[in-house]
């Protein structure tokens, strides 16, 4: 056989080599998605191979005046790809999105009707908004019980905050300002430490309490309270009822969270930390969010979680990034707020005083931002009621959830009561008091 014959025995070779591994590549690439861990269906790089599979195929028709250096660097590259993509569908790895996924979280969000978040005002609920059918007779849901007793400002009190012949005639004033704690979370309606507040200063003295209690706000948020509504109602003491996550809560803005019209109608964070600040993520990663995906803030990110190896590349990323970054500075920014509060308190001819609210953990071993707090207020000399010695552990909800029971909340009510009345009638200190 002549040289020239070899020559051309060994090009037809490669040619239908090059043949083979398009078909291969592109069923391969079909095929994988048919395995019974695999549902997510096929990604931005299958497509991409099953194409270049498909041009493979087509080159091996052509002249073979090629560079075949190239096409085997082309046909390796796809081939490490697609082992990889296909051994990580094995282990049972997942992308973050899905073809659908994506395009269902271009459309159009409904929010939760009933409730408003916004930048300048702050969080609360809107009364009349709230759906009568869930709130009255056998079809009441008793998710919504506490919601279908705001006032008419949205929040979680008999009264309406407005000026009235019982707030003028009043010994005392008092205003509560916090967070799901105050609002009464988990605890019966009557049962939250606010209400057992008010049942117990009642008995004792003419006092209006005023719950402000929203639920995911902060010290931000109190202070917008103060503001709008201390003029309304001259209080003679605000409670401000601090707990943990505060810290982190006060790094944002007033409308942290936003809410789907869903059954669960789950707490979404709408903000994100960035090396150039707090940045208000979109819609789109909002609900991304929400669905317990990654907030990608471009468009080849998102294409690339749209496959295995894609999602596993920029989550690793994403790490060492985020591994190299200093801690956030959380105590600054609440001291600042609470500052600005007791300023604002004094002004108004107030009195300040802290509600310490200790978490789960600390009935075990005082956390860290249970010392952040102590150390804040004794630095500010605002009064602090400090309750962790008088309850157990027993008396929450163990996480996740994390809120007092109602044996929680009406040993704080009946302490902070007590607490209180010493406070108004004679300046006096109390035992929980430091």
């Amino acid at each position: 056989m002549s040289s020239k014959s070899t020559q051309q025995s060994k090009l037809l070779s490669l040619r239908n080599l090059i043949r083979v591994a398009g078909v291969v590549i592109v069923l391969g690439l079909l095929l994988i998605e048919l395995l019974p861990i695999t549902s997510a269906g096929i990604g931005p790089l299958q497509w991409i191979g099953i194409g270049v599979g498909v041009c493979l195929f087509l080159v091996s028709f052509m002249s073979l005046e090629v560079n075949f250096g190239l096409l085997t660097g082309v046909i390796a590259t796809l081939i490490t790809l697609l082992v990889i993509e296909g051994g990580l569908a094995v282990a049972g790895y997942e992308p973050d999105y899905t073809w659908d996924i994506l395009q269902e979280s271009t459309q159009p969000q409904a929010r939760l009707p009933y409730w408003t978040c916004e930048p300048d005002s702050g969080c609360r609920y809107i009364q009349e908004q709230i759906p009568e059918s869930s709130c009255e007779g056998e079809t009441a849901d008793s998710r919504l019980e506490r919601v279908c007793l705001v006032n008419e400002q949205g929040f979680p009190d008999d009264d309406n905050f407005v000026v009235s012949a019982d707030l003028e005639s009043a010994d005392y004033r008092v205003m509560l300002l916090g967070d799901s704690f105050t609002w009464g979370a988990i605890a019966d309606v009557g049962s939250s430490y606010a209400e057992v507040l008010q049942a117990e200063l009642s008995e004792q003295s003419n006092t209006v309490v005023w719950n402000f209690g929203i639920p995911g706000t902060g010290t931000t948020q109190a202070l917008s309270l103060a503001q709008e509504f201390m003029p309304i109602m001259n209080p003679d003491l605000v409670i401000l009822g601090f707990y943990s996550n505060d810290f982190y809560e006060n790094l944002f803005p007033l409308d942290l969270y936003e809410r789907f019209d869903v059954e669960e109608s789950p707490w979404v964070y709408a903000y994100v930390l960035a090396e150039d600040g707090v940045v208000r993520l979109s819609d789109q990663n909002i609900y991304l969010a929400y669905l317990g995906r990654k907030a990608s803030t471009n468009n080849v990110e998102r294409l690339l979680r749209l496959t295995r190896f894609g999602s596993l590349l920029v989550n690793a990323w994403q790490s060492v990034i985020n591994s190299g970054e200093e801690d956030i500075d959380a105590i600054e920014p609440t001291q600042s707020l609470l500052a600005t509060l007791q300023e604002t308190v004094e002004a108004n001819g107030a009195e300040l005083l802290i509600l310490h609210i200790p978490d789960y953990e600390d009935m075990a071993t005082e956390t860290e931002t249970y010392t952040w707090l102590t150390d804040i207020v004794t630095e500010l000399a605002i009064p602090r009621v400090d309750v962790i010695d008088y309850l157990e552990q027993s008396d929450y909800i163990p996480p996740p959830d994390g809120h007092w029971n109602n044996s929680g909340h009406e040993i704080v009510g009946r302490l902070l009561a007590t607490c209180v009345l010493q406070l108004l009638e004679s300046g006096a200190v109390c035992e929980a008091q430091n």
